[in-house]
């Protein structure tokens, strides 16, 4: 016989609401790892954005706006950095986040002082990052850190070389200007001028090699200071034979001896390589010149060398700097603490007016000139003007930085004798 249904037993009124509690709980755990990881990971690639913003304009405010300055380049990097919001505020970017490593193993400049690493944090010691679900377990905070490592690159090649092949330095056997005479090197030669003879045999010169920077043009000390020969003005000088600063012609564009071809190299750019063999050609194309370079300073005829403050006593050719009056920006001094191109135009140190120029050994320039010659390095250089005729013609610029690319295949020159630029992100 069936016995009769027991209500009590089959009461089933409530079980839904604990089954609901139970999924609750699992809801918010997940909410929080969705939600708040969220956030968390959002806000890590927010900061590294900031770690890698500040690494790279430290390392650009060292090799273009004030090499060997370290404190600038943390001020600048931390600036940059606290400009990149991190999940709706501006990390507390502070200078000693930015320091100066030595470069990363596996990094082209492994175990050099080339690099700049910036921290960026926003964790439970510096503006925590809030979490939204996590609280009902007890988790009201969360923290993130960023770091990037920008190196500085000596680089070897340019997109924007010039047709102008100059003579490096040497060193000087015979004293001049009070100075000692006699041989300097390794040091850079104090008696070496716009005036000094090369005498072959006699002075010495040594080229600038992946180790050393030779006799040559350098940018840096022994000690990584600025120094030497940035900011120099120099006087390009044609048909005047084993001088400081002679030149002879490029034949970049496979002119020949046609002088409205070479007008036209001079305001073109053509790539040009440390190790590259370049022709060069007989005349001094005086009016070419001038009209080259006039095409040259019209692309943007404001731009000048700018010096901050007082200029030194010994500078010559005070009319170079700011020829045609421009009114100096606010800050310009703090920007350009070493001296820099600006124009109203295209800013600092962009102008279409700086290219590269190759320097090679004088023992390889001949008067009159013939065949090629190798690039041994190659300087930024702003054109200025041109002055004199015929064989008191000189080309007349500043002796700067420029951003350049690596070539593996091309020569190298030691970094403080490289005035070629490249910067990289390693971590």
């Amino acid at each position: 016989m069936r016995r009769p249904f027991d209500a009590t037993l089959g009461e089933e009124r409530g079980a839904i609401l604990i089954q609901v509690a139970v999924a609750m709980i699992g809801l918010l755990a997940f909410s929080a790892l969705v939600v708040d990881y969220g956030v968390l990971w959002a806000a890590r690639r927010q900061a590294q954005n900031a770690a890698d913003a500040a690494a790279l304009s430290g390392a650009i405010s060292m090799s273009f706006s004030a090499p060997g300055d370290q404190t600038r380049a943390q001020a600048t990097a931390a600036g940059v950095g606290h400009q990149n919001a991190v999940f709706g505020m501006q990390p507390n970017v502070l200078t000693s986040d930015i320091t100066f490593p030595t470069c990363p193993t596996g990094s082209p400049g492994a175990g050099t002082a080339t690099c700049v690493q910036a921290n960026v944090f926003r964790n439970e010691s510096r503006d925590p990052l809030p979490t939204f679900f996590g609280r009902l377990f007890g988790q009201t905070q969360q923290g993130v850190k960023a770091t990037a490592v920008a190196e500085i690159l000596s680089a070897n090649s340019s997109d924007c070389m010039k047709p102008f092949v100059v003579a490096d330095r040497w060193d000087e056997t015979t004293a001049s200007n009070g100075s000692p005479g006699g041989i300097q090197y390794p040091n850079f030669d104090p008696d070496w001028n716009a005036n000094s003879i090369y005498n072959p045999g006699v002075d010495r010169y040594v080229q600038a090699s992946p180790t050393s920077p030779g006799t040559g043009y350098r940018l840096f000390d022994s000690s990584h200071q600025l120094c030497c020969d940035y900011g120099l003005l120099m006087e390009m000088k044609y048909d005047t034979p084993y001088t400081a600063m002679w030149y002879n012609i490029a034949d970049l564009g496979n002119c020949g001896n046609s002088g409205s071809c070479y007008r036209d190299t001079i305001s073109s750019c053509y790539t040009g390589t440390i190790g590259d063999t370049v022709g060069v050609v007989p005349g001094n194309k005086v009016g070419p010149s001038v009209q080259g370079v006039g095409d040259l300073v019209a692309e943007d005829p404001n731009a000048f060398w700018y010096y901050p403050g007082t200029p030194p006593s010994n500078e010559p050719w005070l009319a170079t700097l700011n020829p045609n009056g421009v009114a100096i920006p606010s800050g310009l001094d703090a920007q350009c603490p070493a001296g820099c191109i600006y124009s109203p135009q295209t800013g600092i140190n962009k102008s279409p007016r700086i290219g590269a120029v190759p320097i090679i050994s004088p023992d390889q320039l001949v008067s009159p000139p013939n065949g090629n010659v190798t690039i041994g390095n190659l300087i930024g250089f702003f054109f200025t003007d041109v002055q004199g005729n015929g064989n008191t013609q000189v080309v007349r610029g500043r002796i700067v930085t420029i951003p350049a690319k690596f070539s593996p295949t091309g020569g190298t020159v030691d970094n403080s004798a490289s005035f070629l630029k490249t910067i990289i992100l390693v971590r």
